[in-house]
């Protein structure tokens, strides 16, 4: 045999035993995955539960995992096929595509972080149907305007809550973990003093005047602008980041403004 055939060769050896090094470290990824999706085709609500990370649990209930999957076609997929797996320190990604009973074919993504008890999925991303601008192809689609006007409505209803109550910690656990990462419930409660203790139950019978009903930046961060028609009017900023299967709070302005000084 000639050398550089045997160089070729050599190099495709290579590359072979690579490829199976890959697909044995990130094995247990692929199989938090796959064992996912099994147990929700399955019914097995509890068993794909038990499957997400603690941040995501506190984010999201089983009834609502529940809903996420059945609305997105994922509580019966028959096969999993992963394009793309990769591990970095305590976190790991899977995409590809998950075949339905129906015979779809939809794409996914997974982020999944490692804990005591093995890998956890953090989140859960799949792209929505329709047309797709190429920027917008990598990120979360922009919520409609009657989601928005949802998020708006919940995250002000959280806000109202934690101002009335004895202590801002059911308000904080409605932020995103990255969030309560970075920030404390006693920065956040200093952050509110000037409105805590302050009856805000008004303004859940107003519906929000918006100046933007969602823009999402190249750092994936959604941000919702309006306002309220009380007196003073009430300006805000809600920002949001995806997180588990839906939205969840990043930050938040509110502003009082004196009548007038918004042109209404």
């Amino acid at each position: 045999m000639k050398t550089w055939m045997k160089v070729v060769l050599g190099i495709f050896a290579g590359i072979g035993v690579l490829l199976a090094l890959i697909f044995w470290l990130t094995g247990d990824i692929s199989k938090a995955g796959d064992d996912f999706f099994a147990a929700a085709a399955n019914d097995d609500i509890e068993g794909a539960y038990a499957l997400l990370s603690s941040d995501f649990q506190t984010t999201t209930s089983k009834e609502g995992l529940d809903e996420y999957l059945e609305k997105n076609g994922l509580d019966n997929v028959t096969e999993t096929s992963w394009s793309s797996r990769s591990i970095s320190g305590s976190t790991g990604s899977l995409e590809g595509t998950l075949t339905t009973a129906k015979g779809d074919e939809l794409p996914i993504k997974l982020k999944l972080v490692n804990s005591d008890a093995g890998w956890k999925i953090q989140s859960i991303s799949k792209e929505r149907a329709g047309f797709q601008s190429d920027r917008s192809s990598s990120r979360q689609p922009l919520p409609s305007k009657l989601e928005a006007l949802s998020l708006t409505k919940a995250t002000t209803s959280d806000f109202v809550d934690g101002m009335r109550a004895p202590t801002m910690e059911g308000f904080y656990g409605t932020f995103s973990s990255q969030f309560r990462s970075d920030v404390s419930l006693q920065k956040l409660e200093e952050g509110f003093g000037s409105f805590k203790g302050k009856n805000f139950d008004m303004l859940n019978g107003y519906t929000p005047v918006f100046s933007n009903t969602g823009k999402i930046n190249d750092a994936g961060i959604l941000r919702i602008d309006g306002y309220y028609k009380t007196a003073p009017r009430l300006k805000f900023t809600y920002e949001y980041v995806f997180e588990g299967v839906e939205w969840k709070l990043w930050g938040i302005d509110i502003e009082a403004i004196p009548l007038g000084e918004l042109g209404d």
